[in-house]
């Protein structure tokens, strides 16, 4: 899978964040491991009756007629493995909005129908890359991690799987920078509206003679 991982931003006209978020790409497991299946089979035999033939022509004897079909079935196993190894991901984005929400317009991990997360932005309180696949020898996981939200009262959400340990800490990382970019924004925001407010005028002294 070609991993992307970018952080998005919706501004408003006055150049504050209304809106601040990740977009990633997950792995599509099926396809990837169909291909990679399918890949490894046609190396298997490519390769070995390619050799054959090779073999065949050293010894002078006729092997065009095993080394070319061979090699076919060799070039589309490398092909259909580079391809499983370079196919887009499932889009997924998360943003956190000034006005409290948390939204994900491409569903959540595991439902795409999850297109939000209850609570207000204040009560994350924390984004980390966790494995949330354990595999059991000699199984091989593929991309075993993912990415949960933990807020104030307990409740800790999934918000992206099938990545890689390197892909999972690399979002957990952005979307944590997201969300306190918004945070900064907002306070910084609220600092702005409180000096640009009039004062009060100090009292001048008068001195009596």
């Amino acid at each position: 899978m070609m991993f992307k991982c970018e952080i998005v931003e919706d501004k408003e006209r006055s150049g504050s964040l209304k809106a601040c978020g990740v977009r990633w790409s997950e792995a599509r497991i099926f396809w990837e491991r169909l291909l990679n299946i399918v890949a490894n089979l046609l190396l298997f035999i490519g390769v070995p009756v390619a050799l054959w033939g090779a073999a065949c022509l050293v010894l002078g004897e006729r092997g065009a007629a095993i080394i070319v079909p061979g090699g076919i079935l060799a070039g589309a196993g490398y092909g259909l493995a580079w391809l499983a190894a370079n196919m887009g991901g499932v889009q997924r984005e998360l943003w956190f909005y000034r006005d409290g929400t948390i939204r994900a317009p491409f569903g959540l991990a595991g439902n795409a129908h999850h297109t939000s997360i209850a609570g207000h932005v204040s009560d994350v309180v924390s984004i980390e890359a966790v494995q949330v696949v354990t595999p059991q020898p000699p199984a091989v996981a593929f991309y075993p991690h993912g990415v949960k939200l933990y807020k104030r009262n307990g409740q800790i959400r999934l918000v992206a799987r099938h990545l890689d340990p390197e892909q999972a800490h690399m979002l957990a990382v952005k979307l944590t920078t997201a969300l306190t970019a918004l945070r900064e924004d907002m306070i910084g925001g609220v600092i702005r509206n409180a000096a640009a407010r009039p004062g009060r005028r100090k009292a001048e002294n008068v001195f009596i003679d």
